[in-house]
């Protein structure tokens, strides 16, 4: 219900930030009162309208892969559109109680200067800020680095390190392919006995994968790299003509990850033995609140384990920890991603529009001694930006208590 509701607010927040603006305009620019500006204004709202509406609802193969960038471009466009529109309008409802004064007031015209500057002001700094996040912020990879004390993790197993990484979106790294690479070498100058990956290896289909085998093959760890799918694996948001194209599509993923050496979970799980002892890494397909349903099956991603084991579960979705995950005693630690922190964050990620839709959605949550990590993920979705909320590395230590 959070989910529909904030997507009726964005969907609400942009005519009204048009009208307002178009308002302003007009009354404090006689000038621009006019057929010809008129126009030409709802026009260029309209249209931004109508290809937001156009990317939302067509979901085509080819469109998908070749548009890619167009995409890309026209979000830019319409968060510095509405963001600038806003600040202006921010602006003139700052400096409105003097306006009311100003018959009385014979520093009008300096306030009006002062009006100016302040918007010029904000203009520059928030399109820098945009700018940064585009051409640098979803590159600045960052280390996020917990360490997690257990009573009953087997002492074989003290010290572990898992690296978790999520949600590479690999499309959005077509033209960057060396920054990719980058944090592929960050991830193995940790030394780690295991990487995990928590799903969304593409957008929306299979191919966008194609050409970074070389790259995602050279990840490597003592134990293995282990992958579970994401909601956006399955081919979801495209329109599929036939349902044996939608399957093909997840063959394809299945034989991917075989191709870099990634062992994929679906439902399973695999068992890491130190002499007498183990660790038990499951991973289940990707499940949550709707509308992210999935076929998660925890029962059988547990299959041939005790109740004493020590499990680490890779879910996408973080939603599920409380959902089902918490009901089982032996899953220790989860592991998530997905939400991106929406990849606007402050204030070192303690503060995200993703709040607003979910209770867990960035970073270390604990109940009962059992942990959930959510990471902030490596690739972007939808905003070709990042701004605050840095893609991420994370090394998780295994500590005995």
């Amino acid at each position: 219900m959070k989910i529909i509701l904030f997507r009726i607010l964005l969907a609400l927040i942009f005519p009204i930030i048009d009208f307002l603006f178009y308002q302003f305009l007009i009354n404090r620019h006689k000038k621009l009162n006019n057929k010809y500006f008129k126009i030409s204004y709802w026009t260029f709202c309209i249209l931004l309208y109508l290809n937001s509406l156009f990317f939302t609802i067509y979901r085509n193969y080819n469109f998908r892969l070749n548009f890619w960038e167009v995409f890309q471009v026209i979000v830019v466009i319409m968060i510095l559109n509405y963001f600038l529109k806003f600040i202006y309008l921010l602006t003139e409802l700052l400096f409105y109680p003097f306006s009311i004064l100003k018959k009385k007031n014979a520093c009008l015209r300096r306030l009006k200067y002062a009006k100016i500057i302040t918007q010029i002001i904000l203009t520059a700094v928030f399109t820098s800020i945009i700018f940064h996040g585009i051409f640098y912020g979803r590159f600045d990879f960052k280390l996020k680095v917990y360490e997690l004390k257990f009573y009953n993790l087997p002492q074989e197993f003290n010290n572990y390190k898992i690296v978790h990484i999520s949600d590479l979106h690999l499309e959005s790294f077509r033209n960057n392919q060396d920054k990719l690479k980058e944090s592929i070498d960050i991830i193995n100058d940790l030394n780690p006995d295991i990487i995990v990956f928590t799903g969304d290896l593409v957008s929306n289909l299979t191919a966008e994968a194609f050409g970074f085998e070389n790259i995602l093959s050279q990840l490597n760890a003592k134990d293995g790299v282990f992958a579970v799918t994401g909601n956006h694996d399955y081919g979801t948001y495209v329109k599929w003509s036939d349902d044996k194209l939608k399957e093909q599509n997840f063959n394809q993923l299945k034989d991917f990850y075989s191709k870099i050496n990634w062992n994929l979970l679906l439902n399973e799980n695999i068992q890491i033995k130190r002499n007498t002892s183990k660790l038990v890494i499951a991973g289940i397909e990707s499940s949550g609140k709707p509308p992210f349903g999935g076929n998660a099956d925890i029962n059988h991603a547990l299959m041939n384990t005790r109740e004493e084991d020590f499990v680490v579960l890779l879910s996408h979705d973080p939603s599920y920890w409380k959902l089902e995950i918490l009901k089982y005693k032996n899953i220790m630690l989860t592991l998530s991603g997905h939400t991106h922190s929406m990849q606007i964050a402050c204030c070192n990620n303690k503060y995200s529009p993703s709040s607003l839709v979910y209770k867990e959605w960035y970073g270390e949550y604990m109940f009962e001694n059992k942990f959930l990590i959510i990471s902030n993920g490596l690739g972007t979705i939808l905003m070709p930006l990042r701004i605050g909320a840095h893609p991420e590395i994370g090394l998780i230590t295994l500590q005995c208590k």
